[in-house]
């Protein structure tokens, strides 16, 4: 497993059209400039820089899967590749990435390169590190800086946090608070597109982000004070983190415990012992949020 950071990906890619932008210094002078390359922070530049990938020039004959275009398989199956922008996530033998794909990639780019084939080593994408341990279990982990800037919009100290449990015990009564202002409405849409953001990596706190973001438009006081709750508890409990085990293909929850017994126990738990309309989800559904 290998993680790649392209240094200089965005301006090798050539404009498609001409494209001109407008400079102006202190003194008022404006200056026009014709770009023959893509710039970081243009709004096409991923697009234009996925599309320049050189997907045939090395010898495993990378090609995109149909459901899912940004990952890319060899011909021969010997390497994945997922594509974000300028960053990879790669899973392959060591001769396909380290022989084949990487050299093709240094021909054309500066990059960088970190590696997983050991317990110990340790990999960043997409501002998550991946380490390996001793069982065969991968850990990731979400950056810190989410949390301290979460704590630093409500000034909290992640220091003094003791909430043990993720929702809110008013969460189920009908909201009737007055709504924020326009300063503190603002700030809740921050915390609740970043909390959006790290959901995934969150499965515990899904439940209440999902009720945070139902009062993205109009926040109220409650609403306030579950962000607070919410934010109080990733801040006591910041050493949790995912791990994943592979285990063959659909050895998951359902294959030991079946679908309607442990699973069932354990989503009432997770949501905040609610009501049973909250967790009847079909039985399809569920297999594939595991299987995922």
């Amino acid at each position: 497993m290998a993680s790649i950071d392209f240094k200089d990906a965005l301006p090798t890619v050539k404009q498609e059209v001409d494209t001109r932008v407008t400079c102006t210094d202190a003194s008022g002078n404006s200056v026009q400039y014709s770009l023959g390359r893509v710039l970081p922070g243009q709004r096409d530049g991923g697009t234009k820089t996925w599309q320049s990938w050189p997907r045939s020039e090395c010898s495993l004959e990378m090609t995109e899967l149909d459901a899912h275009p940004s990952i890319l398989r060899s011909k021969h199956g010997d390497c994945f590749l997922m594509v974000h922008v300028d960053d990879l996530l790669i899973v392959g033998s060591r001769d396909a990435v380290m022989k084949q794909l990487v050299p093709s990639l240094q021909s054309k780019y500066a990059i960088s390169i970190e590696l997983v084939s050991k317990p110990g080593d340790e990999i960043t994408f997409l501002k998550r590190t991946h380490e390996l341990l001793e069982d065969g279990r991968m850990v990731i982990r979400v950056h810190h800086k989410h949390l301290d800037k979460l704590c630093k919009l409500l000034r909290l100290s992640k220091r003094v946090q003791c909430q043990k449990t993720l929702g809110h015990s008013e969460m189920e009564i009908p909201d009737r608070s007055a709504e924020l202002g326009h300063q503190d409405a603002s700030m809740y849409r921050t915390c609740v597109g970043i909390l959006l953001c790290l959901s995934a990596d969150l499965p515990q706190c899904q439940y209440v982000i999902r009720y945070l973001s139902i009062f993205f438009s109009k926040p109220t006081e409650k609403s306030l004070m579950v962000w607070k709750h919410l934010v109080g508890y990733m801040a006591a409990h910041s050493d949790q983190c995912m791990s994943l085990k592979w285990k063959g293909l659909h050895a998951g929850v359902f294959k030991k415990y079946g679908a309607k017994s442990r699973w069932w126990k354990f989503s009432a738990v997770l949501i905040g012992q609610q009501t049973e309309r909250h967790v009847a989800l079909s039985q399809e559904l569920q297999f594939t949020l595991v299987a995922v």
